[in-house]
């Protein structure tokens, strides 16, 4: 792509414009003739044209916009336009390769990607002029052969000014061509579509993109789960040995809660230029500055069309394997050793989105809400029911509000302060101590996480099958030899998916039934190996398993393959055998990596 660019662009980096158009310059700089000697009457006139010009750039338009008024001009996505005139208000005066002259807003454009190598050398333009300045010098105490030579150049430099200037009348058609081959990725670098909602003034004040979902890879649950060593590679960190038990070392953690996502009321809706395609809430410990779990998201169920801005939570069976679903569990566990004042738990409240003029898909942050998990006075906050306030712009942002429309001017009148109070937006969730019955789960799962309550249970017997295999069955502490087992490497790579980790707890659920001794630690480990074979393992290799999805439709996809594995036991390896799979790597695909372990998708 760069190669064309330049190939149809040769020699050319600076871009001048008038009214009439654009000129276009010879990149070379000229090299001064003899002392005393006089230029051609055309290179003169040429120079002293340029001087009198206004400098210019071409500009990329990164978004799609129809001319509103009277004087706008309509642009396209990937059209080359000339910028002629930029005001402080944000509508610049830009011209397209048709001729036409009209306002476009600013925020839509960006400057065309060669301009950057003309920006570049500019910066060097008093090296440059000391340069012509010491070419000249040295041509007067030069032969005269070395000085036709110089002459020579100068005059290809002339006559290439004038090819390009006769090439400019294509030019526009050439660009176009090849830059609608660009991706879209590179196109949209330095602008998605909720800076443009946002410039546009289309989205409440609030509005942002949102910042967990950009950390989302980063703060995974698998990122927690993995194995860790010290820097020493002597002990690990997250994973402790009970020598007299000879197991995981169950740990009993001071800050161990449920919370129950219920509602969010009067949340300010996109407006018209979007069509909300999912509403979600992403929840971590957060202590003002860092994140410090991962990142858990919570689907929110379609609102009541007559209540846009009321978001609901709530857990449902599925109705094929009859579990609850994992992604619309509102039923959190948080556990962290973290005792700083400051830690609490945001969450904050993200739409995913299509613009309705030109179908871009975006992710738009509405607001965020923050519960301390400590008072003022170091206790740790009581198990109630808040109602916490929603702020607008980032996580990182104080004082900024959802809506600015939302903000009334303080009255004395306390009817009015009564009547305005419900139109803020707030956000309802409850805070509890887990059951008893859950203790002998919970305390084995890693000092920090957060993770649906139900998914509890494979978690932990996932760590503790890890214990057993990198600490108690190897001969040194410090051996991080690679482990073949496909159980440990298919289920970090599948446990950051909700429907996946739902199939395999329903097969848990039915086969638990079967145990004798749910107390017999070998025989559990046995069934969670088993099960994770089953139904992780085969699903793993499977390309539409390689994200997480929100779409409804793989969705649907993933579902049947899921339920086919749950309720047929031959499944598995009917499923694999069907399927046209490579060989497997045994290096990859079927081997844990205690350190740098392959980023997994």
């Amino acid at each position: 792509m760069q190669e064309q660019i330049d190939k149809l662009l040769e020699n050319v980096t600076d871009l001048q414009t008038s009214k009439n158009g654009v000129k276009i310059v010879d990149k070379k700089p000229k090299v001064s003739a003899r002392p005393n000697q006089e230029s051609d009457d055309d290179t003169e006139e040429f120079d002293d044209e340029s001087d009198e010009e206004e400098t210019a750039d071409l500009y990329i338009v990164l978004s799609n916009y129809k001319a509103a008024e009277a004087g706008d001009l309509a642009i396209q996505v990937d059209e080359i336009i000339d910028v002629l005139e930029k005001n402080e208000d944000g509508w610049w005066k830009a011209q397209n390769s048709k001729g036409d002259v009209g306002a476009v807003p600013s925020n839509f454009i960006r400057v065309y990607q060669d301009n950057k190598s003309t920006a570049d050398d500019d910066g060097d333009d008093n090296h440059t002029a000391d340069a012509d300045d010491d070419v000249a010098s040295t041509a007067t105490h030069e032969s005269s052969d070395d000085v036709t030579i110089t002459q020579e150049e100068s005059d290809d430099a002339e006559h290439e000014a004038i090819v390009v200037h006769e090439k400019k009348k294509n030019m526009s058609s050439e660009m176009k061509e090849i830059i609608e081959k660009t991706s879209e990725t590179d196109r949209r670098k330095s602008m998605n579509v909720t800076d443009v909602l946002a410039a546009m003034e289309a989205l409440p004040s609030g509005f942002r993109n949102s910042e967990l979902q950009k950390l989302e890879g980063k703060y995974k649950l698998s990122n927690v789960l993995q194995a860790k060593l010290k820097d020493c590679h002597l002990y690990y960190k997250n994973l402790r040995w009970d020598q007299e038990l000879n197991q995981l070392k169950e740990e009993t953690n001071r800050l161990l809660r449920t919370i129950q996502v219920m509602e969010c009321r009067n949340i300010p809706t996109p407006g018209l230029h979007c069509e909300v395609i999912d509403r979600h809430i992403r929840i971590c410990l957060f202590d003002g500055k860092r994140i410090l779990s991962n990142i858990w998201k919570v689907r929110c169920r379609s609102p009541n069309v007559s209540k846009p801005k009321f978001w609901k939570v709530f857990s449902s069976k599925e109705s094929l394997l009859g579990v609850n679903e994992s992604c619309y569990d509102n039923l959190l566990l948080i556990r962290t050793t973290n005792i700083e004042r400051e830690i609490g738990i945001i969450f904050e409240l993200s739409v995913t989105y299509t613009r309705k003029a030109t179908k871009e898909k975006g992710e738009l942050s509405c607001g965020w809400a923050f519960l301390p998990l400590h008072t003022a006075d170091g206790k740790i906050t009581e198990n109630k029911t808040y109602k916490l306030p929603v702020g607008g712009g980032t996580i990182y942002e104080h004082g900024t509000p959802l809506d600015i429309t939302l903000l009334k001017t303080k009255t004395s009148s306390k009817l009015t302060s009564f009547l305005s109070a419900p139109t803020e937006p707030i956000f309802i969730v409850k805070l509890e101590i887990p059951a008893k019955k859950y203790k002998k789960v919970l305390d084995f799962l890693p000092d920090i996480v957060v993770l649906p309550l139900c998914d509890a249970t494979l978690v932990t017997w996932f760590r503790r099958y890890l214990a057993d295999v990198i600490m108690r069955d190897r001969d040194f502490s410090d051996d991080v030899t690679p482990v073949h087992s496909p159980q440990l490497k298919s289920f970090l790579q599948m446990c950051d998916h909700c429907d996946v980790m739902d199939g395999m707890r329903a097969l848990w659920s039915e086969k638990i039934l079967e145990v004798s001794d749910k107390n017999d630690k070998d025989e559990m480990t046995s069934l969670w190996k088993e099960i994770v074979m089953r139904i992780s393992f085969p699903l793993s290799t499977r390309p539409i398993f390689l994200h997480p999805t929100d779409d409804e439709n793989i969705s649907k996809k993933r579902w049947i393959e899921i339920v086919e594995l749950v309720k047929n036991p031959n499944n598995p390896l009917k499923h694999l055998l069907e399927q046209q799979y490579q060989p497997f790597n045994a290096a990859d695909d079927v081997t844990y990596h205690i350190i740098t372990p392959p980023v997994t998708s």
